[in-house]
């Protein structure tokens, strides 16, 4: 009987998950408004060298942004940009940890407040209907 009744959570656990192609989609609304705030590619910013500012942030708010809307794990989010969980957890922090005092840190969290406001209703609606 337990085992059935363990069976049965993990089924309807699935159940309530989006599709794979649901969460690719999402995870692709979420690159392309990151790569277009932060002006780069998608190829630089994944498969890039360089340790710009700009591209460093812009890693750091797709981790961010991953982690809080899609609920991603660190572990999850580190395969999925080939980084280590050290990197995606100082990635998160960093993005967590933004202060106004500072004054780029000032308008970097104003940036991740206007990403917030654009994702949120475009996550919903694909949630919703599909794409």
């Amino acid at each position: 009987k337990k085992r059935g009744l363990n069976k049965t959570i993990e089924i309807l656990k699935k159940g309530q998950e989006p599709e794979k192609h649901l969460e690719e989609s999402l995870i692709q609304l979420i690159t392309d408004t990151i790569c277009r705030e932060f002006k780069l590619t998608e190829k630089e910013l994944f498969f890039g060298k360089t340790r710009k500012h700009n591209r460093r942030w812009a890693l750091s708010f797709f981790c961010y942004f991953v982690n809080s809307h899609l609920k991603y794990s660190q572990s999850d989010i580190s395969k999925l940009i080939s980084r280590t969980n050290a990197c995606v957890s100082k990635y998160i922090k960093d993005v967590y940890t933004l202060s106004t005092n500072v004054n780029y840190e000032a308008r970097l969290s104003e940036q991740r407040n206007k990403i917030d406001e654009e994702i949120k209703p475009k996550i919903t609606h694909i949630l919703r209907y599909g794409k």
